[in-house]
């Protein structure tokens, strides 16, 4: 893969981008904001005055890299290795990092409005929209007045946290997840992921659900484009209008479900099963 095919593949909806190496690559100006790079090798790479907010390099190897007038706003770099990287100008704010994060020597990311992840982490009105805390531990943060709107907060322990008004409207929680006693999260608008949730109409474009289980689930014209669906069991699920757009749907259980008026362009089936193909899907 070169720079024009990562930027292609951007264009067309694509988001995820593992592991990649993409090593003293020149990218300055470009566009990449929401994408994921997480571990991959970004040693000195020119990402200078590009527009990357929100963009996912947890575990990613930037050391050298040129991020001069960089927008990284909300970014997470947690686990990420920034050493000898020039932030010249660099845009960080409410971008996460945690204590395995390695920032230039002299950097303060405090300084530039960044949040520090950890299991006492003071994040009273913070804006954590989206973000992936599953299998976290935040069993001590404040998180009171937080944005937490569409943040994925499955397999994650927040028990001790003080959620006081915490917005956690279309956050992601299932049975792992640990919250506060007396917590009341039926009233807080998350969705339950779990056999049999009801999700219809829900916003879940770009979720990662590889290996989940909703069978029986009503997903009915829910948003589910781009989402990794790899190897899920929605057996039986009715997907009756959902927007299944670009989705990754390699390995799926789709048997007994109903995918009637569902959006399939682009979407991989290759391994799902299926009581029989969609039209015009080739699995």
């Amino acid at each position: 893969m070169d720079a024009n095919e990562l930027l292609g593949r951007y264009a067309r909806g694509e988001r995820v981008f593992f592991r990649v190496n993409l090593r003293e690559w020149h990218l300055s100006g470009t566009n990449l904001s929401r994408a994921s790079f997480r571990e991959a090798d970004m040693r000195e790479i020119n990402l200078s005055a590009t527009y990357v907010k929100g963009i996912d390099l947890r575990g990613a190897d930037l050391r050298g890299a040129d991020l001069r007038g960089s927008y990284m706003k909300a970014a997470d770099l947690r686990s990420a290795d920034l050493r000898w990287a020039d932030m010249g100008g660099t845009d960080i704010s409410l971008a996460l990092y945690n204590i395995q994060t390695r920032f230039p020597e002299g950097f303060d990311p405090k300084a530039r409005l960044a949040y520090a992840i950890d299991p006492e982490a003071s994040l009273a009105a913070a804006y954590l929209a989206l973000v992936d805390f599953r299998w976290g531990k935040l069993t001590g943060a404040d998180l009171q007045g937080a944005y937490l709107h569409r943040a994925d907060l499955r397999g994650c322990d927040l028990s001790g946290a003080k959620l006081k008004d915490a917005d956690l409207t279309e956050a992601l929680w299932d049975d792992m997840t640990r919250f506060p006693e007396g917590f009341v999260v039926a009233e807080a608008g998350a969705y339950a992921i779990a056999p049999g949730a009801n999700l219809a109409a829900a916003d879940l474009r770009r979720v990662r659900f590889s290996g989940v289980d909703l069978s029986q689930a009503n997903l009915e014209e829910a948003d589910l484009s781009w989402a990794d669906l790899s190897r899920a069991n929605l057996r039986g699920a009715n997907l009756k209008g959902a927007n299944l757009k670009g989705a990754n749907l390699m390995g799926a259980n789709l048997t007994g479900a109903s995918l009637s008026e569902a959006e399939l362009d682009l979407a991989d089936l290759r391994g799902a099963m299926l009581d029989e193909t969609p039209n015009g899907v080739h699995p």
